[in-house]
């Protein structure tokens, strides 16, 4: 929900201060301003749906946690693209604010708006390739029977964080920063035009969070099928111990949603499984595989465990260590400061020997 309500005030954003900044700060006439505002926004749009959502679907989905996992982490690929896109449009209004607009095309005028659109035509182009993979994966997240309610909630949510945010907060912003800077933002003129400014680049900015919290979906997604692999993996290991068919059959279909195929130890689990229903009895089965099998994976669990503890004690070193080299930073600060106080003094006791 908080993606959605990210990429929805951006957008909502730029679409209504469109013509009141770049009418203002460049002086664009109304029509040709008007025109942009459809051309910028609309291109953008219709590359990212052109595109995105059947890039997802096809890669990913969003039916089980395996294809969810998929999809979030192309969400966020697409993220970081659009925070690249923030990024360069804050830079550019950066530059314009401090008034570095001398790089002109002869008869086109300033190169940092098409920077700007260009910047804005990238952030719309992710946003819309995103917005429909992340609302389906929001109603495919909850249970059946509460997803008319969720979809309801998250609407309401999305219109005020998102639509009714995005055309309050910039101007909020511009008012206090003006404020606070006492610039004038009332009457036209330059100081309006900075207003204006930080506005837009605060509408730029707002890019930024929504790979945070894609990337934070995607580990809590990773950590979902992490459980269900290993459920699966569990269910079919009994299954072959029990030598149940049934059994065996709804751990096979389990595994085959979590993509358990995917994994080097669910591979060959899967393999013996199919190789049992293939021939309809547990005796083509080697039970020594079997026991190969459970020992490999006992092994692998070991390890594991071995490099997470190996990682704790990185960590806790790297601690160490970063907070040493802060306390070399302090005692060199204040060795060249007492360094500077005893020159300054020698100097001065070498001023006052001169004038004698």
């Amino acid at each position: 929900i908080a993606a959605v309500c990210l990429n929805q005030f951006q957008v909502t954003s730029f679409q209504y201060f469109f013509v009141l900044i770049f009418g203002s700060v460049w002086g664009l006439s109304q029509n040709y301003t008007t025109i942009m505002v459809l051309l910028v926004p609309g291109i953008g749009l219709g590359i990212g749906i052109a595109f995105g959502p059947a890039y997802i679907d096809r890669r990913g989905g969003f039916k089980t946690v395996a294809g969810m996992t998929t999809s979030l982490l192309i969400l966020k690929r697409i993220c970081v693209l659009v925070v690249v896109g923030s990024l360069f449009g804050m830079l550019a209004i950066y530059l314009k604010f401090r008034g570095l607009d001398t790089l002109e095309f002869a008869d086109y005028g300033d190169v940092w708006l098409y920077l700007v659109w260009v910047s804005m035509l990238i952030l719309f182009s992710g946003h819309a390739a995103c917005v429909a993979a992340i609302q389906g994966i929001n109603t495919e997240a909850v249970e059946g029977d509460l997803r008319s309610f969720a979809s309801g909630i998250e609407t309401s949510i999305r219109n005020f964080l998102g639509y009714f945010a995005g055309t309050f907060l910039p101007g909020l912003v511009m008012d206090v920063w003006g404020g606070a800077a006492g610039w004038n933002t009332v009457e036209p003129g330059i100081e309006q035009n900075w207003a204006y400014c930080v506005g837009l680049a605060f509408i730029f900015f707002s890019g930024v969070p929504a790979t945070l919290v894609l990337g934070r979906a995607v580990k809590a997604a990773r950590e979902l099928l992490h459980r269900d692999r290993e459920l699966a993996l569990t269910s079919l290991r009994m299954a072959m111990q029990d030598q149940d068919l049934v059994k065996l059959k709804a751990a096979l279909k389990l595994a085959k949603i979590a993509e358990l195929q995917t994994t080097k130890g669910g591979q060959a689990v899967m393999g013996m499984a199919y190789e049992v229903l293939g021939a309809g009895s547990f005796s083509s089965v080697d039970s020594s595989k079997l026991a190969t099998e459970d020992a490999a994976y006992a092994k692998l669990l070991g390890r594991n465990a071995e490099l997470e503890t190996e990682l704790a004690l990185l960590c806790r070193r790297n601690a160490e260590l970063e907070m040493q080299v802060l306390e070399f930073k302090a005692r060199f600060a204040a060795e060249k400061s007492i360094q500077n106080s005893a020159e300054a003094a020698v100097g001065n006791v070498q001023s006052s020997r001169a004038s004698l």
